[in-house]
């Protein structure tokens, strides 16, 4: 077997498994929702003084209706960029697995990737400041507390991808290149 044939068969064990991921992916979710549901519930253990403590903390089962309504609105826009860049994986490796791998499509897809991991821990920023904000509106929770973090990690993931994308592009231009001339 050549190393090019190893790389696609590499490439369709995991294109296979993202299919399993896919077919799981219901489960997945509806477990995070339930988890998100008895997140309440304490733990055993606990001593009488962090009972009280873990009484206090505030769950989605005690939220009005409005703040239980922009709790899940949030819940669901996080799971769907979750889902997007799955999706978007999963194109490029499906690509890949039929033996494509420098064309065009994996430059707009990795630049895509990057784009979203950049963008993405400032909207989670905006969307969990304005959970916040609608529950303090609703007197879900008496005071706001606007947050400030950005996680840096998804920054400089989607700065490289972007970095990669050029690096890419000039070896899509030397494959092309390289093709004419033979």
């Amino acid at each position: 077997m050549t190393d090019s044939t190893s790389h696609i068969a590499w490439f369709r064990r995991l294109d296979r498994l993202f299919w399993v991921l896919w077919a799981a992916l219901p489960v997945m979710i509806f477990m995070t929702y339930r988890s998100q549901l008895d997140a309440g519930v304490p733990l055993e253990g606990m001593t009488p003084e962090q009972m009280r403590c873990f009484e206090i903390l505030p769950t989605i089962k005690n939220l009005s209706v409005n703040g239980k309504s922009a709790y899940w609105v949030y819940f669901a826009f996080e799971h769907i960029i979750y889902f997007l860049l799955l999706a978007i994986l999963h194109r490029m490796v499906h690509r890949f697995a039929s033996g494509s791998i420098l064309v065009s499509e994996t430059l707009s897809n990795t630049n895509l990737m990057g784009m979203i991991l950049v963008a993405w821990p400032f909207l989670q920023l905006i969307a969990g400041n304005l959970l916040n904000y609608i529950w303090n509106k609703t007197g879900d929770f008496t005071a706001w507390n606007p947050i400030f973090n950005v996680d840096i990690a998804p920054i400089a993931v989607g700065v490289f991808l972007i970095a990669l994308k050029g690096v890419l592009e000039h070896a899509i231009a030397l494959k092309t290149e390289n093709d004419l001339t033979i």
